[in-house]
């Protein structure tokens, strides 16, 4: 199965799970599979055209240098050659150190508390109004939020 089919899978998927949800909830489900493809398919396919471009441009590059017997204008193609490999390469692997560093700094933290479950509000067990706890054994919804706003994910 191609990485494209695994995105029209989650897609399938995220549209089947929509069914009787709130119609905001659809493009949340969107782009969380669609984030899916690009880390689990797209970033290493990118990741591997970039280091497979370098070492191509690299040997190509030897080969000028080696190939060039004193003639000073193939030595300095052939030079130029392997540097712009290297800054190429360092390039992406920049791009891509940038792109986990902010999926990690700003995404990620996001994500992790949607789906840790974490609510806005008092502690189960607390009195929204002062912090104690509750009377009684049993806490129901309308002890946490006597005004009728649940908000669990």
């Amino acid at each position: 199965m191609g990485a494209l089919d695994n995105l029209a899978d989650s897609v399938n998927q995220a549209v089947l799970n929509s069914n009787g949800v709130d119609a905001g909830e659809l493009p949340n489900q969107l782009n969380l599979a669609f984030s899916e493809w690009i880390k689990t398919a797209a970033l290493p396919l990118l990741t591997g055209a970039a280091i497979f471009v370098t070492v191509l441009f690299v040997f190509y590059g030897a080969f000028l240098y080696f190939t060039a017997y004193g003639d000073e204008n193939k030595a300095t193609q052939a030079k130029k050659t392997l540097t712009y490999a290297i800054i190429g390469f360092s390039i992406a692997v920049m791009s891509l150190a940038i792109i986990n560093y902010v999926k990690k700094s700003l995404i990620t933290k996001d994500y992790e508390s949607t789906k840790e479950g974490t609510t806005t509000g008092p502690a189960a067990g607390t009195n929204p109004d002062f912090g104690a706890p509750t009377q009684g054994g049993d806490v129901d919804a309308t002890d946490i939020y006597p005004q009728g706003q649940l908000n669990v994910q």
